[in-house]
């Protein structure tokens, strides 16, 4: 299940890197870009929570909490794009950077597991 997980956020990472792009090169972001990348994170997000709570070993807790903060950083972004405010690129970069040092945690843990 894990491999899975780690196979979901890495589609979602090349959605939000799309995503990246175009806010850091002041373009508008492509719709469904932006729902695909939100619904692939929230996917494996909840399977990754599922996990977490079914995990009777050790946990990548600290992937999952930086996923979760992560997340609501990603609806604040969403509610700004839906309402045709731009997204400061500053929010934007450290939601980026923040998900692929989450991502690297999670992989150590599964490489690990």
């Amino acid at each position: 299940m894990l491999t899975i997980i780690v196979i979901i956020f890495a589609a979602a990472a090349i959605f939000g890197l799309l995503n990246l792009i175009a806010v850091l090169g002041n373009r508008q972001t492509s719709k469904p870009v932006v729902y695909t990348h939100g619904i692939l994170a929230a996917a494996a997000l909840v399977l990754l929570i599922i996990f977490t709570i079914n995990s009777s070993g050790g946990s990548p807790i600290v992937s999952l909490i930086l996923f979760i903060i992560v997340a609501l950083v990603g609806f604040f972004m969403l509610a700004r794009d839906i309402s045709k405010k731009a997204v400061p690129k500053a929010v934007a970069l450290t939601h980026g950077i923040v998900a692929v040092i989450a991502f690297i945690i999670l992989l150590i843990f599964l490489i690990n597991f």
